[in-house]
């Protein structure tokens, strides 16, 4: 019956998507997967904040984002540009860029260790010691944490949003407990919450990163990805900044917890823009 079902599903999508010029059951089929990351994404981030605001004093919440708005801003060391670029290789069947991608993203990521060490310290000596000791263990993680995550990128080029989908949603929701599970026992330890959150990703993005090599199927490489990386990175360079600054911002002049109150207003907005 439900074999029936998809197979009427596939004719009336196939006939509708030629009449609008779409391959509507190819939409269908993969647009179930992305929405399906993205709810889970949601409700993981949602359950997140929940815990952070019944258990942790709203001072640690808003530091904590105030970090992840700083990694998010240092990640430009990392070409992030060069995850749409190996997408686009990927499905032209130049499969041979992605190591050379991963490999040229994490040499640059480590100029994001000595960044995050700098403001880390900064923070350490002039501002707040357990803020600044967050940042610079932070910066340990930071090669592995945003180079290997190219899996999804590259996972996606290759048309497998079923998988890329599985391996987001296990990781988000295994990190969220984890991180939970942190903050039940250490509620107001910043640096034991976001050092579990660090090597949680990171554990994710390297093992994932080694199961998409299989999804290689060929050597073929287009000595114009590494270009478009670098170009694509320098055009999101300001959106990057702005989707993060005010957070940094409110941080600095008014206080981690008003923050934190503003993270927690922004959340439900910010998730239903990324799912559009």
């Amino acid at each position: 019956m439900i074999r029936r079902m998809q197979e009427k599903i596939f004719i009336l999508s196939k006939k509708w998507g030629n009449k609008i010029g779409l391959d509507l059951p190819y939409f269908i089929k993969n647009g179930f997967w992305v929405m399906l990351r993205q709810g889970v994404g949601m409700l993981s981030g949602l359950a997140l904040s929940i815990v952070f605001a019944r258990l942790a004093t709203q001072e640690v919440f808003g530091q904590y984002q105030f970090i992840l708005s700083i990694l998010s801003i240092v990640s430009i060391l990392s070409i992030p540009g060069l995850n749409t670029s190996i997408t686009r290789s990927a499905a032209r069947g130049f499969d041979g860029d992605y190591k050379n991608v991963v490999r040229t993203s994490f040499l640059w990521s480590l100029l994001g260790i000595p960044a995050l060490l700098a403001v880390g310290g900064y923070y350490y000596v002039y501002q707040n010691q357990t803020l600044g000791a967050a940042l610079m263990f932070s910066s340990i993680f930071f090669p592995f944490f945003y180079a290997p995550n190219t899996w999804d990128a590259f996972l996606q080029g290759k048309s497998r949003f079923d998988v890329s989908a599985k391996y987001s949603s296990i990781q988000a929701v295994i990190n969220t407990l984890a991180t939970i599970g942190v903050i039940f026992f250490y509620r107001n330890n910043l640096v034991a919450i976001t050092i579990t959150y660090l090597i949680s990703y990171t554990f994710f993005n390297g093992y994932y990163y080694l199961k998409s090599l299989k999804y290689v199927e060929n050597e073929k490489k287009n000595e114009e990805t590494i270009k478009y990386g670098w170009f694509l990175t320098k055009i999101t360079l300001l959106g990057v900044v702005a989707n993060n600054i005010d957070k940094i911002l409110i941080g600095i002049l008014l206080s981690p917890t008003s923050l934190a109150i503003f993270s927690i207003v922004s959340f439900i907005p910010i998730k239903f823009k990324d799912s559009l």
